[in-house]
C-alpha cells in the first residue's frame, strides 16, 4: 500500500517511514521545507511535496496518486517554551488549520484514500486524577483538551463522507530520542531526579517500538473509525515514573520539584508536568495488540540497556543510500576509507593493522589531533557479522570507553546504514563533569560530517 504522512521528521514518522519501507510500502511525504532542505535531513527514498499546512491552502492533489493510506502526524511541539497567546495560537493552528486543509484537500479528490489516520493526544481527557478513561469517555477542560476536541472535530468531515478515519490519541512517548528521556536523563545522570509535585498525576506512555507495532497492526485490520488510544495498557503515577527511571539509571530518586516552582519557572506549560490522565487502550487490546512493553519498568530498561556505568553515552544515527549491500559494505571495512569520513581538523591518519583484511579480532591502530593534542588510538574489531554489522573498540585511545557498532540492512532498493556509539570519558564523573558537553558536540560534528561524505559518496 502506497502511505502518505505528514510529521515524517519527527521522532514517531522517521521511525515510521522505516519501518513501512521495510515492509515495503511505497511512501509520500508532504512537508513545509523545500525539497532541498527537506533531502538534507530525511535521507529515505519517497516522493516529497511542499506544502504550506498551518496557513491557508491545501496539499497538493498530486502527491495523492495511488495513496491508500494517509498517516497525518504534523504539529508544532507543545514542549520547549512558554504558552504565550502567540505561542497557544501556534499549537493550535498547526494542529487544527493543518488536519482542516489536509481534509478538504483529501475531499476534492476524484480517487480518495482508503483510510486516514491522524494524530491526536491524551490530553484530550483533561486533567482527571485516577479516573480510568477509554476511548468512549468524554472530554476534558484546559487548553491541551479543547485543542484536542477541536482537532479530532476536523475528522468527521471525512468520516462524513465515508472514510474511515481514526485519531490516534497519543500519550508520552518513549525513546532515545524523546524529548522527556533526554532531558530526564541529563538530571537523574547527575543525582538530581525525583518526582514533580505531588508525583500523583497519572502519566499515560507507550514505548515508540509498541506505538510503531500498534499503526501497522491496524493497517493490517479492516479500516475503522473513532478514536485509539496510543498508551501501555498500565499507566503510572509520576512517582512510580521517576522511580521506574531511576532504578533503570540504578541512581537514587530522592528530590521533589514544588508545584509552585514548576508554575512560575513554565507558567502554563506546567500543565505538561502537573496535570495527569489514567488511560487505557481498550480499542487496541480488544484488537487483539500484544504489547512488547506493557509496563514501565520494562520500558525503560529497554532504553537504557546500552549502559553498564552511568557516565556512559549513546550516539545513534541512521542513513538510507541509493546502492545496493554487495556494493557499500566493501567500502566500510576497507580502513583507508576512514580518511574520506572523518573532518580534516581531527588529522586522522590510519597507521595499519594486524590482518591483511578485517576480521574478528583485527587491530587497527590510527593518529589523530583532538583540538590540538596529538593522540593514538588503536580499535579492536569485536563483533564481526559481514554483510551485516561489524563493531570496532577502542582498546588504547582517548575516551575510557568507545564502542561503534556498524549495520548494514538492504532496503527498499539501497542499503540503510546505522551508527551506534557508546561512549565514555576518562575520570569517572568528572570527565563527563567537566567535557562532556564539549564532547557530544564533537561527536555530533564529526558524524554530520560522515553523513554528508557518504551522501557525496554513494548519491
Amino acid at each position: 500500500m502506497k502511505v502518505l504522512l505528514t510529521g515524517a521528521t519527527g521522532l514517531i514518522g522517521r521511525s515510521l517511514c522505516r519501518e513501512l519501507l521495510r515492509l515495503g510500502h511505497p511512501l509520500v511525504v508532504l512537508g513545509r521545507s523545500t525539497e532541498p532542505a527537506f533531502r538534507r535531513r530525511f535521507s529515505f527514498p519517497c516522493e516529497y511535496y511542499q506544502w504550506a499546512d498551518n496557513e491557508n491552502t491545501l496539499p497538493p492533489q498530486d502527491a495523492f496518486r495511488d495513496v491508500g493510506a494517509v498517516i497525518h502526524l504534523a504539529g508544532d511541539s507543545i514542549a520547549g517554551a512558554r504558552w504565550t497567546e502567540e505561542r497557544k495560537k501556534s499549537i493550535r493552528n498547526s494542529r487544527v488549520l493543518g488536519t482542516r486543509n489536509l481534509i478538504e484537500g483529501i475531499l476534492k479528490l476524484e480517487t480518495r484514500p482508503e483510510r486516514i489516520f491522524s494524530a491526536s493526544a491524551v490530553g484530550f481527557y483533561g486533567d482527571r486524577g485516577t479516573e480510568e478513561l477509554t476511548e468512549s469517555s468524554r472530554a476534558g477542560s484546559g487548553f491541551l483538551a479543547e485543542v484536542c476536541v477541536d482537532w479530532e472535530n476536523e475528522l468527521e468531515r471525512a468520516r462524513a463522507s465515508g472514510i474511515p478515519t481514526i485519531a490516534l490519541r497519543t500519550g508520552i512517548v518513549l525513546d532515545h530520542h524523546s524529548k522527556l528521556v533526554e532531558q530526564l536523563h541529563a538530571v537523574f545522570r547527575n543525582y538530581g531526579g525525583g518526582k514533580l509535585g505531588s508525583g500523583e498525576q497519572m502519566m499515560s506512555w507507550i514505548h515508540l517500538k509498541d506505538w510503531i507495532g500498534a499503526i501497522l497492526y491496524l493497517l493490517r485490520k479492516p479500516p475503522q473509525s473513532g478514536a485509539v488510544n496510543f498508551v501501555a495498557p498500565r499507566p503510572v503515577s509520576n512517582s512510580e515514573f521517576t522511580r521506574a527511571f531511576a532504578s533503570a539509571l540504578k541512581v537514587p530518586a530522592f528530590f521533589t520539584v514544588p508545584r509552585f516552582a514548576l508554575k512560575v519557572t513554565l507558567g502554563e506549560m506546567s500543565a505538561l508536568a502537573l496535570e495527569g490522565q489514567s488511560v487505557i487502550p481498550r480499542t487496541l487490546i480488544d484488537l487483539g495488540f500484544q504489547f512488547q512493553y506493557p509496563n514501565i519498568r520494562t520500558a525503560l530498561t529497554d532504553l537504557f540497556s546500552w549502559k553498564t556505568r552511568l557516565s556512559e553515552n549513546l550516539m545513534l544515527q541512521e542513513q538510507w543510500v541509493p546502492r545496493p549491500l554487495e556494493e557499500v559494505f566493501p567500502f566500510f571495512i576497507d580502513e583507508k576509507n576512514l580518511e574520506a569520513l572523518t573532518p580534516k581538523w581531527l588529522n586522522f591518519k590510519v597507521e595499519g593493522k594486524s590482518t591483511e583484511s578485517l576480521d574478528s579480532g583485527s587491530l587497527i591502530h590510527y593518529k589523530l589531533n583532538i583540538h590540538g593534542l596529538p593522540m593514538c588510538w588503536t580499535s579492536r574489531i569485536s563483533r564481526w557479522d559481514p554483510p551485516y554489522e561489524f563493531a570496532d573498540e577502542q582498546i588504547r585511545g582517548p575516551y575510557r570507553k568507545w564502542f561503534h557498532v556498524h549495520g548494514f540492512e538492504p532496503l527498499a532498493g539501497g542499503t540503510l546504514l546505522s551508527d551506534r556509539v557508546v561512549y565514555d570519558l576518562p575520570v569517572w564523573r568528572l570527565g563527563d563533569w567537566f567535557a562532556g558537553a564539549f564532547v557530544a558536540r564533537d561527536v555530533k560534528k564529526i558524524f554530520q560530517f560522515r553523513s554528508e561524505q557518504i551522501k557525496t559518496i554513494f548519491s
